[in-house]
């Protein structure tokens, strides 16, 4: 079985057996990576608050000890949020949303070309550039971004796109930029018009 380490993210809600079983066997072999994924699954899954704290806490450590699947993992449950049940408004929330957490985790990762976290923070990067509107003196939900922020997230965006000339990535990751390279393309036109 081959396990796509670069899409796997966008597969955990397919609860998927075998891929769990082959995870959890690769992460008991001592693959740090699968083990950020593993546990980034099971926290998906879980119901219970005292367990999803724990899972933070595993993932924050490995991320501590330079993983960088582990901080692409919490840069996504950050961005996500996780409640008890996503289908009820009062539902408990586990983990709640925040942007600014999950830039510092999806930044982390990619610090090491991790095409998935440069892709999130170029993605969140165009969207702040087109949300936000600075003509008039409306209060907005969130921190609006400064001049600052807009221009490392172009760096994101540049890096990106320069990692498709990079012939140490595996095939996955290759795939992925070719994949997404026309939209992080077109984000970084946007910011010069």
């Amino acid at each position: 079985m081959t396990i796509n380490s670069v899409n796997i993210l966008f597969s955990w809600y397919d609860e998927d057996e075998k891929l769990l079983k082959e995870l959890k066997k690769r992460a008991d072999d001592g693959n740090q990576e699968c083990l950020a994924d593993f546990i980034g699954i099971q926290t998906e899954l879980f119901t219970n608050e005292d367990e999803v704290k724990a899972n933070l806490a595993a993932l924050k450590k490995l991320s501590d000890q330079g993983i960088s699947r582990a901080s692409l993992v919490l840069g996504v449950l950050y961005n996500e949020g996780l409640c008890k049940d996503s289908k009820v408004n009062d539902s408990e929330i586990f983990i709640e949303q925040d942007f600014e957490t999950s830039d510092l985790y999806l930044e982390r990762a990619a610090k090491e070309n991790n095409p998935v976290a440069l892709f999130m923070l170029s993605l969140h990067t165009w969207f702040r550039h087109s949300v936000f509107d600075y003509s008039d003196d409306e209060e907005y939900p969130c921190q609006s971004p400064n001049k600052e922020d807009f221009e490392k997230g172009k760096k994101w965006m540049e890096k990106f796109i320069s990692l498709a000339s990079d012939n140490s990535l595996d095939e996955e990751s290759r795939e992925y930029i070719q994949k997404h390279m026309p939209l992080v393309q077109g984000w970084l036109k946007s910011f010069e018009d």
